[in-house]
């Protein structure tokens, strides 16, 4: 697999090992020992937790009407925000499993801020 970071140095075999032995997978990220990869077309893009910020979870109401009731088909985004000010945006399964990546994340780097606040 081919692997796409930035600023941090890492041989492409340490992040394969680390892509393989991810500890959490929601789908769309994956949590390794060092960084969070987002894999796509045969790549994965690498966000190192040392430029992570801040991570929490966003959930966008879609309640829709249907014949017989209503519907909630609101997805949950999982929002990581460098230290650059860039936003990730990237829709996963479930509230439980985004919960289990944040628990992880809290874990291996204590510097990033878990959950949402505007300041």
């Amino acid at each position: 697999m081919k692997f796409k970071f930035h600023g941090q140095a890492a041989t492409p075999e340490e992040l394969e090992r680390q892509y393989q032995d991810a500890e959490v997978d929601v789908g769309s990220v994956r949590a390794g020992a060092r960084c969070l990869f987002y894999p796509k077309w045969g790549q994965a893009e690498c966000l190192f937790y040392e430029n992570l910020v801040q991570i929490y979870l966003r959930k966008e109401e879609c309640v829709t009407r249907l014949c017989c009731g209503t519907a909630d088909l609101s997805p949950i985004f999982l929002m990581a925000v460098e230290d650059s000010g860039k936003i990730r945006k990237t829709q996963i399964h479930s509230q439980d499993m985004g919960k289990t990546l944040l628990d992880y994340v809290a874990r291996r780097a204590p510097h990033v801020k878990i959950g949402f606040s505007k300041a």
